[in-house]
C-alpha cells in the first residue's frame, strides 16, 4: 500500500507537459506513416505494406520534418499551459485530417480536396450520404490514429482528480513577473535589451529557438528544388515534389501540407469551375419529349450551342511537359502489333452499354441455385459470339461515374482532384478530341443516352455538349444528348429504372436510319450504392430477399440480378426487330461496385455464407466488359491480358477498323493489338507489367501525372483542329 502510495505521489508531482509535446510529436510521426499503409495495397480498410522502397524512405525522412515544422510553434510559448493547448490542437487536427482522408480515399481512390464540399451537399441531397453510408466508411483499424490521445487520456484525469502537490505547482509556475508591462514583454519576448546581441536571442529566446528550428528544415525542402535547377537528382525531385498520387504527396509533407496545397492549387482552378444551370424537372409541354406512359422525360439541353470544335485553344505545354507526354505515347507505340481482328467489324453499329457498379466477378455466380446474372452468363456460353475481357480493371477516380464517362469518350484517364481538379468540375472549359468526333468523320450518328436526370452531382449537360461535343439543337442533329429525368414511382437510389432507360434507347434505335451506322453511349443507374433501394421492387423480381435489408452485400447481388434481367428483355425486344442485326454491343461496368464501396461486408457476407466465397476477391477485382457481335463476324474467346478503362474505347476502334493515328490522342490501346500486358491504378499501383522494362514501368507510373499535363496544357488540340 505504501508503494502505491509512493507511485502515485511520483505520478502527481511529475512535470507530465514536458512529456505531452514529444508524446504528440511521435503520434502524428505514427499516423502519417498509417496513412500511408492504409492507402496501399487494394483493401484500404486495413494498412498493406508500402511496396516501393524510395517512397518509404522519402515519406519517412520527409515526414519528420515535416512534422517538425508543425510542432515548431510550441516554441513561441512560455507557459507550460499554452504549449499543451497548442500540442494537443495540433495532433487534434492531425488526427482529423487523417481520418477524413482514409475515409474519403475509401469511397473515391483520391485524398479529399476543399473544391469538393459542394460535392458533399450533392451526395447528400441525393441520398448517398446516410448514416449507414458514412459509418461503413471506418474500420476497426482507424483506433490506431487515436492510440497517442488513448495514452494521453489517463494522464490527464489523473491530473484533473489529483490536486499536485506544492512542490509540483511551484515547478509549473512559470508566468513572467506580474509587474512587467507590455513593453517590457515585448522585450523579453525578443530578447532586444540593452547589452544582449542576435547570440542570445537566437540562444536564449524563443522566437529565434523557433527560427533555429526552421533554419535546420527549411533547407531539407529546398535542397531538391535547388539541385533539380541545376540538372542534378531530377528523378529524387519528381519523386517526391511531383509524385505519382496525391497519397505519395501527402506522406512526405503530412497531410498538413497536403491541405496547404490543396487549397492553392483549389484557388488556383476556381475560375474553371463552372456553375451549374438550374434545370428544371418540371414535365414538358413538348410530348416528342415524354415518354408514352409519361414515367419520364428529356431533360431540355440549357446554354448555348456547343462550342466551335475545329477551333480549340493551342497546346501551351513547355519543353519539359513536352518530352514527358511524347515520351508516353512513344512506349504505348512501341508495344502496338498487328491483330487479325483488326477492320473485322467496320460499319457496324455500336452499342455502349455502360452498366452502373458491374463487377466481373459476379458473372457466372449462383446464389440459392439461382444464377446471379443469367442473361450475362448466356453471352458468355461456348456458342455465343462474345468477346471477354476478364482482368479489366477501374481506374477512376474521385469523379466516379464521371470518370468512366471521360475515358470512354477520349480514352485519357482521369484528372486528380488534388492536383488539377477533377474532370467534370475543374475542366469544362476544355476541348477534347473523343470518339464521337471519329465516328462522326465516319459517317455515324451518335447519340448519348444518360439516366442519371438533372439534379446529378455531375454537371452532364455542359460536359457532353461542350466537351465531347454532344448536341440536341437543329444545328447539330447528327450528335444527339439525352437526359433522363423520372417521377418518384420509377426511380431506384434516385435515378430512372433501367428498365425504362432501356425503353427509351429501344425507341431511339427504332429512329435511326438502316442504312446508316449509329453509335449509342448509354449510362445505366439501377444499380448504384448503397445499392439497398432496390428493395422497392417486387419480391419476385429479386434473386434473393435476405432477412437483413440493410445488408449492402446481399442489396448489391440484387441489383445486378434486375440489371441482368432488363438486358434481357431489351435484347429480345431489340433482336425480334432487328436491330441487332448489324449491331456490336459492348457491355462494362462503370467502376467497381461492391468492393469498391462495401469490400469489408463483402468480406464479412462471404465468411458467413461459403456459397458467396467468389465475393472473397483478388487483390483489384476486375470490372465486366463484354463484346458480344451476333454477326459472329469475331467469333468467340477470353482475354486475360491486364487492362483499364481507358483501353475500352481503342479496343472497339481497331475492331472497326479505324486507322490508330486517328485516336492517337487517347492514353489506351487496343488489348486485341498490344503486346504488353498492365495497367496503372487510381493509387499508383502497377498491375502486370512482367514484359516492361523499368525506364517503361516509371513512364506507366506517372501516366495520372502524363494526363494532367495533356489536359492543362490542351496537348490534344491539335487533333480537332483543321
Amino acid at each position: 500500500m505504501e508503494r502505491a502510495r509512493t507511485v502515485l505521489s511520483s505520478l502527481k508531482d511529475l512535470s507530465w507537459y514536458k512529456y505531452l509535446v514529444p508524446l504528440l510529436f511521435a503520434g502524428a510521426y505514427f499516423k502519417n506513416l498509417l496513412l500511408r499503409l492504409f492507402l496501399s495495397g487494394s483493401n484500404f480498410f486495413a494498412p498493406s505494406p508500402v511496396e516501393n522502397g524510395r517512397t518509404l524512405f522519402f515519406g519517412l525522412f520527409f515526414g519528420f520534418f515535416s512534422c517538425v515544422l508543425i510542432f515548431c510553434p510550441v516554441l513561441l510559448f512560455k507557459r507550460s499551459r499554452g504549449r499543451c493547448v497548442y500540442a494537443l490542437s495540433a495532433g487534434a487536427v492531425f488526427t482529423l485530417l487523417c481520418i477524413v482522408n482514409v475515409c474519403y480515399f475509401r469511397y473515391f481512390n483520391d485524398l479529399f480536396s476543399v473544391s469538393l464540399f459542394s460535392m458533399a451537399g450533392d451526395a447528400a441531397g441525393e441520398g448517398f450520404l446516410t448514416p449507414g453510408v458514412i459509418f461503413g466508411l471506418f474500420s476497426p483499424w482507424d483506433l490506431l490514429f487515436f492510440a497517442d490521445f488513448f495514452l494521453i487520456l489517463p494522464v490527464l484525469l489523473f491530473k484533473l482528480l489529483w490536486k499536485p502537490s506544492p512542490e509540483s505547482a511551484e515547478n509549473e509556475k512559470d508566468a513572467a513577473p506580474a509587474e512587467a508591462g507590455a513593453a517590457s514583454k515585448f522585450k523579453a519576448f525578443f530578447a532586444v535589451s540593452e547589452g544582449k546581441g542576435f547570440a542570445h536571442f537566437f540562444l536564449h529566446t524563443r522566437p529565434g529557438h523557433t527560427l533555429l528550428v526552421l533554419a535546420v528544415c527549411l533547407p531539407v525542402f529546398l535542397a531538391l528544388p535547388v539541385l533539380n535547377l541545376f540538372g542534378v537528382a531530377r528523378a529524387a525531385f519528381t519523386d517526391v515534389y511531383d509524385p505519382v498520387g496525391a497519397q505519395d504527396f501527402a506522406f512526405f509533407f503530412t497531410p498538413f501540407g497536403y491541405q496547404i496545397c490543396d487549397v492553392g492549387n483549389t484557388v488556383a482552378t476556381a475560375a474553371n469551375i463552372r456553375s451549374r444551370a438550374d434545370l428544371s424537372a418540371a414535365l414538358p409541354s413538348d410530348a416528342s419529349l415524354v415518354a408514352p406512359d409519361r414515367s419520364y422525360w428529356i431533360v431540355p439541353l440549357s446554354g448555348e450551342n456547343a462550342r466551335d470544335r475545329k477551333n480549340p485553344p493551342d497546346y501551351t505545354g513547355s519543353e519539359a511537359q513536352t518530352a514527358q507526354i511524347d515520351e508516353f505515347y512513344a512506349f504505348r507505340d512501341s508495344h502496338r502489333r498487328s491483330s487479325a481482328l483488326s477492320g473485322t467489324l467496320a460499319g457496324k453499329n455500336l452499342l455502349f452499354l455502360q452498366i452502373e457498379s458491374l463487377e466481373n466477378c459476379v458473372l457466372g455466380q449462383s446464389v440459392n441455385g439461382k444464377e446471379i446474372t443469367p442473361f450475362l452468363n448466356s453471352l458468355l456460353s461456348s456458342n455465343a459470339p462474345t468477346i471477354s475481357f476478364t482482368a479489366l480493371h477501374d481506374q477512376v477516380k474521385g469523379g466516379n461515374s464521371s470518370d468512366c464517362d471521360l475515358m470512354i469518350n477520349t480514352g485519357l484517364l482521369p484528372t486528380s482532384s488534388s492536383a488539377s481538379g477533377i474532370f467534370f468540375r475543374s475542366h469544362l472549359d476544355k476541348t477534347v478530341p473523343t470518339a464521337a468526333d471519329l465516328l462522326r468523320e465516319d459517317g455515324y450518328r451518335i447519340m448519348h443516352i444518360n439516366g442519371s436526370g438533372a439534379k446529378c452531382a455531375w454537371d452532364y449537360q455542359a460536359a457532353y455538349r461542350d466537351v465531347f461535343g454532344f448536341n440536341t439543337d437543329t444545328s447539330d442533329p447528327d450528335c444527339e444528348f439525352y437526359l433522363l429525368q423520372a417521377s418518384e414511382e420509377v426511380k431506384i437510389e434516385k435515378y430512372l429504372r433501367d428498365e425504362k432507360i432501356f425503353d427509351f434507347v429501344y425507341r431511339k434505335m427504332l429512329e435511326t436510319d438502316p442504312a446508316r451506322p449509329w453509335y449509342i453511349h448509354t449510362v445505366t443507374t439501377s444499380s448504384h450504392m448503397p445499392f439497398t433501394g432496390i428493395y422497392k421492387l417486387p419480391e419476385d423480381q429479386l434473386l434473393i430477399v435476405p432477412e437483413d435489408k440493410e445488408n449492402n452485400t446481399y442489396a448489391y447481388l440484387n441489383g445486378v440480378h434486375y440489371v441482368d434481367e432488363q438486358l434481357r428483355v431489351f435484347f429480345e425486344k431489340a433482336g425480334a426487330a432487328g436491330l441487332l442485326d448489324n449491331t456490336v454491343v459492348v457491355i462494362y461496368g462503370d467502376h467497381k461496385g461492391l468492393h469498391k464501396y462495401y469490400p469489408q461486408n463483402a468480406a464479412d457476407t462471404a465468411a458467413a455464407n461459403p456459397e458467396l466465397s467468389f465475393l472473397e476477391a483478388e487483390s483489384d477485382p476486375a470490372i465486366a466488359f463484354l463484346i458480344y457481335d451476333p454477326s459472329g463476324s469475331v467469333g468467340r474467346g477470353t482475354v486475360s491480358s491486364c487492362g483499364g478503362q481507358i483501353d475500352i474505347t481503342p479496343t472497339v476502334l481497331d475492331l472497326l477498323g479505324i486507322d490508330p493515328a486517328r485516336y492517337g490522342f487517347m492514353m489506351g490501346r487496343s488489348l486485341l493489338s498490344s503486346d504488353a500486358d498492365f495497367t496503372i491504378l487510381q493509387n499508383g499501383a502497377l498491375l502486370g507489367g512482367d514484359g516492361l522494362t523499368e525506364e517503361e514501368k516509371r513512364i506507366v507510373r506517372r501516366m495520372y501525372q502524363t494526363c494532367d499535363v495533356i489536359i492543362t496544357t490542351n496537348y490534344t488540340s491539335k487533333y480537332l483542329k483543321e
